[in-house]
């Protein structure tokens, strides 16, 4: 399955500003008044709105943008020259008012100073800026290594932002939690301690339709259902944010995070289309917060089979971040979900190199934190079983699950997805007994989460449709094969490239039990879906012409066994090379065929390229696994 996580606001924080929806644009006036901590009246320094402009305040500190093509409602970024930092608005963020004539205060401190820390408000705007990273990170198969990553580098950000120390923060966030009141705080602090089932039910308590902070609290609400994986209450939660202010970009990148989650990939790449236009709007084109929403919209757009969109999006967001100096776990987390990317593209040294730049990033971060996380090892293991470096493959998909079994729940989705890749290797090396083993366990533990309808255990049932195939147990891979069909066209629709590895894989039973016009039939479906949304140089196209050949190969079609296995031949020696046991396989496959039709001279011809490869005869079978 490959591993990917969503950034999901490592860089937007989840501020409440209890402002209406955005309505249309309108010439008007925006202005305010800049303080400083204690009241004191700025004069003469520059503030400046993100793609509108700048003025300079008054000598009595007031300050107005004349005839702005605004909505009020709009989100708006404000900064101060020099070394000011704003503590109000938190971070500068903010909406035009609904009102011309309503000014917008603005509270600053330079840069630096202790005091902004006495301040009970920014503290608890950073440990809110906390929980916007977490969540998504432990419900993207992060685990908690990811999410303590994401706090320590999040809390380091924040500090050199402030010109502040990091123990500095993090004493002042212990002295507020001693002090929290209520069940709003309460939930915070639960949430930032990683309690959160408690954080969901103190976070319920404290919704008020008459409280303010309202969206802020149903988005918090959010995140904590995220992270129990109870992805239905954080939609209802989220959408619930939306109602009150249905341009908040922050509430619809949570969104798309659930929809994702909820294997809805086609909303979920709408709404993050939707908070990238508006961010877009409000932010430079090389803000953070843009590389934030770039990523997780590559990850989505992934996940649906969109894979040129993804690595478009994926890159344009890593470019963001290097201009910022890169976050490492932001980049770390964009590099893993590129290398993947790049991977199911067929791009596979360009994808080793991405894995690998990825795993020296997460070692750096391993070593500062004492963590070990595993994304990087798992997809570096995909690549390896893709390029047929099987044993490495295992030695890293080995390690993974040993490290997430002792980190993580026994059925988090982490362990079920490396375990379904691990069975996915074995089943390479035809040690169905092995790879059997993995999914069977991975299906149990997803049906003792009640995961049971997801693309994911639709996987698991098509791998042990593909194992029961192998040893002729005809009545149970057809049963399990179907049902894995049913889950993965109720979750993707008629035609995905998910859809596409159960309908190969069922073809190749129906071949297998001779039912050839319907094995035909189930293997030409899954090559047209893959050539139309992976393209004809995809692996997995190839693969579909490779077992087409079988088909053919196995009624005796020797001329049309032929031209399917060079279709296949032609496409994989450009992804793969020339010395890939998978490559070897087809070329041994085509001499086969190849001598039954007499032509023995160009048969030497491709057992030499098989030998290359170290293939032995393979007796025309080609190696049956759905690569889920």
């Amino acid at each position: 399955m490959g591993s990917f996580k969503t950034l999901a606001s490592v860089y937007l924080l989840l501020v409440g500003l209890g402002v209406p929806q955005a309505a249309m644009s309108q010439t008007r006036q925006v202005s305010g008044v800049v303080e400083t901590l204690d009241g004191k009246r700025l004069p003469h320094v520059t503030i400046r709105i993100t793609n509108v402009g700048g003025t300079t305040t008054s000598d009595s500190g007031e300050f107005a943008f004349q005839a702005l093509n605004v909505a009020p409602g709009q989100a708006i970024l404000l900064t101060l020259e020099n070394d000011w930092v704003i503590s109000s608005p938190w971070e500068g963020r903010t909406f035009v008012p609904m009102l011309a004539t309503d000014p917008i205060l603005v509270r600053v401190a330079h840069r630096g100073d202790p005091r902004l820390l006495a301040d009970p408000d920014v503290v608890k705007n950073i440990v809110v800026g906390v929980t916007s990273q977490l969540a998504p990170l432990l419900t993207s198969g992060g685990g908690t290594p990811q999410g303590a990553a994401a706090t320590n580098d999040y809390l380091a950000s924040k500090a050199n932002d402030l010109g502040l120390t990091v123990e500095q923060i993090k004493s002042a966030i212990d002295q507020w939690i001693a002090g929290v009141q209520g069940p709003y705080q309460e939930g915070l602090a639960a949430f930032y301690a990683g309690r959160f089932q408690t954080a969901s039910q103190l976070l319920r308590q404290s919704i008020d339709a008459s409280e303010p902070e309202l969206s802020l609290k149903y988005r918090i609400l959010a995140s904590a259902e995220m992270a129990e994986g109870h992805y239905p209450d954080a939609e209802s939660a989220v959408r619930k944010a939306l109602a009150l202010h249905p341009e908040q970009s922050e509430s619809l990148i949570i969104l798309g995070s659930v929809l994702a989650n909820e294997d809805r990939f086609t909303e979920a790449t709408a709404t993050l289309e939707s908070a990238l236009e508006i961010d877009r709007r409000s932010f430079d084109r090389k803000s953070p917060a843009i590389a934030t929403v770039l990523c997780d919209l590559g990850a989505a757009y992934s996940m649906g089979g969109r894979f040129s969109d993804a690595q478009s999006a994926l890159e344009d967001g890593l470019a963001i971040i290097d201009h910022n100096d890169g976050n490492l776990l932001a980049v770390g987390i964009c590099l893993n979900n590129l290398s993947d990317v790049l991977r199911r593209e067929g791009k596979y040294p360009e994808a080793e190199h991405a894995a690998q730049r990825t795993m020296s990033l997460e070692n750096l971060q391993a070593a500062a934190s004492k963590l070990k996380p595993t994304a990087p090892l798992v997809n570096l293991g995909l690549i390896y079983k893709d390029t047929g470096r099987y044993r490495e493959a295992l030695d890293l998909l080995n390690n993974a699950i040993a490290i997430d079994e002792k980190q993580l729940e026994p059925s988090h989705p982490e362990v079920v997805r490396e375990l379904l890749d691990r069975a996915s290797v074995y089943a390479e090396e035809n040690d169905f007994a092995s790879a059997q083993q993995d999914l069977e366990q991975a299906r149990s533990l997803s049906e003792g989460a009640g995961r049971t309808d997801s693309v994911e255990f639709a996987m698991i049932l098509c791998g042990l449709g593909q194992v029961y195939d192998s040893g002729s147990r005809f009545s149970e891979a057809q049963s399990l094969l179907q049902r894995a069909l049913d889950i993965a066209q109720a979750k993707l629709g008629p035609e995905n490239y998910r859809v596409a590895i159960v309908l190969r894989t069922f073809g190749l039973l129906y071949v297998d039990e001779k039912d050839f016009t319907e094995a035909e039939n189930l293997l030409r479906k899954a090559l047209a879906m893959d050539a139309k949304f992976l393209g004809p140089d995809n692996p997995s196209t190839a693969e579909d012409h490779n077992f087409l050949g079988f088909y053919n190969s196995s009624r005796g079609f020797d001329a049309a066994a032929e031209s399917e296995y060079l279709l296949a031949y032609t496409s994989l020696l450009k992804t793969k090379g020339p010395t890939d046991p998978e490559v070897g396989q087809i070329a041994d496959s085509i001499a086969i065929a190849l001598r039954k039709e007499g032509k023995n001279a160009e048969a030497v011809q491709y057992e030499s390229l098989a030998a290359k490869a170290g293939a032995a005869s393979n007796n025309g079978l080609p190696d049956k696994t759905g690569k889920p």
